[in-house]
């Protein structure tokens, strides 16, 4: 009797090291995803605040990270105007540029454009940068070779302006 309550109590001391290791496990990897998410948050705040409080930006609804050859992130909202517009600012914040989205492609275009031109069979990611001087989409996918590649669009025209591909 002595030795089944022993064997019971054994049990019930490993059941609950285990759910404790597996609840320690569960919040590791969310408090990792968390940080690692921290600083792209931080980053939309900080585009959001100055395209509200430089160009007089409302209802921003879509935020976008490129990082081809420099960081770039860029907000999409309503200006002063009341017309749907997007603000670029660089990583290192020096200057904000504001394109009005009448006079250029948007991001399904851009996409469709990088689709056409690369086969594209996932698209990864889309942006707005600065290329050249002038606004740009890039677009990040998978080929059909399951190989990375990047198509730059210029932003008024929809001409492909740079390809990196199959890296």
């Amino acid at each position: 009797m002595y030795r089944e309550q022993l064997k019971r109590k054994k049990t019930h001391r490993m059941r609950w090291i285990m759910i404790t290791i597996i609840v320690l496990i569960v919040v590791g990897i969310i408090l990792f995803f968390h940080a690692a998410k921290a600083p792209l948050l931080h980053a939309r705040s900080h585009v959001t605040t100055v395209a509200e409080n430089s160009a007089g930006f409302h209802n921003i609804n879509h935020f976008y990270s490129s990082n081809l050859n420099q960081t770039y992130y860029s907000v999409g909202g309503y200006d002063k105007q009341n017309q749907y517009a997007y603000a670029i600012l660089p990583k290192n914040g020096k200057s904000m540029q504001v394109v009005t989205q009448k006079n250029g492609i948007n991001q399904q275009e851009a996409e469709r454009a990088a689709q056409k031109i690369g086969k594209a069979t996932k698209i990864i990611n889309t942006g707005l940068a600065i290329y050249q001087n002038k606004p740009a989409w890039v677009v990040s996918y998978w080929n059909q070779n399951k190989r990375l590649n990047y198509v730059t669009v210029d932003y008024k025209t929809g001409k492909i302006v740079q390809t990196i591909n199959n890296l």
